[in-house]
């Protein structure tokens, strides 16, 4: 059962059903916000860069220059903490929107446009925001300072997702909690 044929069978079940509702709040929000919209100014280059950013490949090169600026004797376990919340923050975040199969708003909107090409056909979770946040928290755990810029960067990557109409707000509040948890939790079990 998909995301919108379950939303459908609660909505059909209550009047106002309340997954419903948060359904329309999303797309709503995601309207608010002029997701999809594609003005030529400089606010839109700068959230297509920073989804660019949040690439999986820009995401490991980021993560592996973190372990190699590492303090001296930490590399390894920048490595292990770092790509080891990455890695199963990705894994959970993929294994959810199968799971889910939401649409992307610029399938379920007619009317919306995707500024940038999906790298899948689902929505929920937002993986670009599950991986920022997973680094962003991870990082934390190792060094506050840098973390608190990581997470700064972490929340602009979700914000663009947004911005350039590939996920719902839903789906980026999603994937912060994801990330978040399993970045804060992941720390724990590296000796």
């Amino acid at each position: 059962m998909t995301y919108a044929e379950f939303v459908g069978s609660i909505s059909s079940a209550t009047t106002a059903g309340p997954l419903n509702s948060l359904a329309r709040l999303d797309r709503n929000l995601l309207i608010a916000a002029g997701g999809g919209s594609r003005p030529d100014n400089r606010g839109f280059r700068i959230a297509a860069w920073l989804t660019r950013i949040g690439d999986t490949d820009a995401t490991i090169i980021h993560a592996l220059a973190l372990a190699v600026l590492a303090p001296a004797g930490r590399q390894a376990t920048y490595v292990a903490v770092i790509g080891g919340a990455l890695l199963v923050a990705t894994l959970v975040a993929q294994i959810v929107k199968r799971a889910v199969r939401r649409q992307r708003p610029s399938v379920a909107i007619s009317e919306l446009e995707c500024s940038v090409p999906p790298p899948d056909a689902y929505s929920f979770p937002s993986g670009h925001a599950s991986a920022a946040f997973a680094l962003g928290a991870s990082v934390a755990c190792l060094d506050p300072r840098l973390g608190t810029v990581e997470l700064l960067l972490a929340a602009a990557i979700a914000m663009s997702r947004v911005r350039l109409g590939a996920h719902y707000p839903g789906d980026v509040a999603a994937g912060v909690a994801l990330g978040t948890t399993i970045g804060l939790l992941w720390p724990a079990f590296i000796p």
